[in-house]
């Protein structure tokens, strides 16, 4: 199976260190900016969407409190060619990253310009600290208690680039102005607000029927959502598995594997080798259609109570310190929400 690089336009380069983009690179991205979560819509202009497409030069990182631009500088590109053909190469069973491709990764960071943040502020939304990373800031307008900012650099420091750089990230930073006049809001909205109850009716990998009853005898269930491709996902399991071995009273861990019904030997394997012994549901066409389809990196594990219904935030991404300890602290916090 053909691995994926876990750089793609949503959910970011951050995610390179903790988990792995919710789209596949090897699908073309969609021309329309569509983000229900974050209650944001627009055209992508002819440049970025050649840039995110083609070049893969832009950067789009998608996170709650708005999206976030980044150029990749052509050194950066030559980084990103490099760090691909490594991953390609990598085992299938790799559970981190090594230390080559880890200072590669730092690399990158390095070489990525911002060219601006959409900023959303409102319904529980605070990030003021995000405007210290730019000179300038224009109101582009607000709905349903969401004001909408655009966050920029009016001068941005392009000292690093070669001078074919520069003249494309002028471009690319001008097209950005142009998207106010197609930028669409209409507020930000929860996951609950989105998606409702978690419902569903499935398999496991093992073969076995199984659907929303299985929340009934817990008060609380984690569900940690994976992909046969994602090593993040794969490395943290067994701490998982030491998480289910551990769980209060009243509670349970269940797994959601994405690709399970393309790559059902594959996802057999991977729950065998690390030892898994929680259940691991095969998603279907109805899941990928209803609450999977506003995930967007892997890991996620979402929280929910004996009836389906979300229970705080999710954890995105693998914890970066001692996991086992995170989830379950995060599950102490999450039974505290339900006993308010």
């Amino acid at each position: 199976m053909k691995k994926r690089l876990f750089i793609t336009i949503i959910a970011g380069l951050m995610l390179l260190l903790i988990g792995c983009a919710g789209e596949k690179n090897n699908e073309i991205q969609p021309r329309i900016y569509d983000n229900p979560y974050q209650g944001i819509k627009f055209t992508l202009p002819d440049i970025w969407y050649t840039g995110v497409n083609e070049k893969q030069n832009i950067i789009l990182e998608s996170y709650e409190y708005g999206l976030n631009v980044s150029y990749l500088t052509s050194e950066g590109m030559q980084i990103m060619k490099t760090l691909q053909e490594s991953i390609a190469n990598m085992p299938e069973d790799a559970a981190s990253y090594t230390k080559e491709q880890e200072a590669m990764i730092e690399n990158l960071y390095g070489e990525m310009i911002p060219v601006g943040l959409f900023l959303l502020e409102g319904g529980g939304i605070t990030e003021d600290e995000l405007r210290a990373g730019f000179t300038d800031a224009k109101k582009l307008g607000e709905s349903n208690f969401t004001v909408y900012s655009l966050l920029f650099n009016q001068n941005p420091d392009l000292s690093i680039m070669a001078d074919a750089d520069k003249e494309e990230f002028r471009s690319i930073w001008e097209a950005m102005f142009e998207i106010e006049k197609d930028i669409t809001f209409s507020g930000h909205k929860s996951a609950e607000q989105l998606t409702g109850d978690i419902q569903f009716s499935s398999d496991t990998v093992g073969g076995l029927a199984i659907d929303t009853s299985v929340f009934i005898p817990f008060k609380l269930t984690a569900i940690n959502i994976w992909a046969t491709w994602c090593n993040p996902c794969v490395g943290e399991m067994p701490e998982l598995q030491k998480v289910y071995e551990s769980l209060p009273e009243g509670v349970n861990l269940l797994g959601v594997c994405i690709d399970a019904a393309e790559e059902p030997e594959l996802a057999a394997q991977i729950i065998e080798k690390t030892g898994v012994k929680y259940e691991n549901i095969v998603a279907n066409n109805a899941m990928n259609e209803g609450f999977l389809s506003y995930i967007q990196a892997y890991p996620t594990t979402i929280f929910v109570d004996e009836e389906g219904n979300l229970v705080g935030e999710p954890i995105i991404g693998v914890p970066t310190n001692d996991a086992e300890q995170a989830y379950l602290e995060a599950i102490d916090e999450h039974l505290e929400l339900l006993s308010k």
